[in-house]
């Protein structure tokens, strides 16, 4: 995937953040063009300090987080369907899905040769985090639930 998009986009950068990588991936990190970080203080600054993320999860479960916390920054995404999985979004609209390598380098050369699109695809991710994440109307009813379940097991 990174020597397609290299062949492309020579000057493109990747960075990678993230603790206790796993022994043998290091062979990974140790190209060019590739700039591991490890551990990070801020996750949102490292995010906001990039115009794209790139989220390949191939296994895991779970809400993903940082998938949620670009999309409420307006980042352009592009991630696999394990990544996107439990999140409502479209392919193409709030951010975009690729599960093989090729697909999923042609998408980051997609966003490169158009910052055009980096900006609307983080528009619109915005706005969709915007419509389903917010604190309004996604935490005060999940209070509200709770708050409901207390009262209903002190009866």
């Amino acid at each position: 995937m990174l020597p397609r998009i290299h062949s492309c986009h020579p000057d493109s950068q990747f960075w990678v953040a993230g603790r206790n990588a796993p022994d043998g991936f290091s062979k990974y990190l140790n190209h060019p063009g590739i700039q591991f970080q490890g551990e990070i203080e801020n996750a949102h600054e490292f995010i906001s300090n990039r115009s794209i993320l790139v989220v390949p999860l191939l296994s895991g479960s779970g809400v993903r987080v940082k998938i949620l916390e670009g999309l409420t920054m307006g980042k352009a995404i592009v991630t696999t369907s394990i990544g996107a999985e439990g999140i409502p979004v479209h392919t193409g609209n709030e951010l975009l899905i690729a599960d093989t390598p090729e697909y999923f380098a042609n998408s980051v050369i997609q966003l490169l040769d158009s910052p055009d699109r980096i900006q609307q695809l983080g528009h619109e991710a915005f706005r969709f985090a915007s419509e389903h994440y917010r604190y309004d109307k996604a935490v005060v009813p999940f209070l509200q639930f709770l708050e409901k379940q207390k009262e209903v097991h002190h009866v």
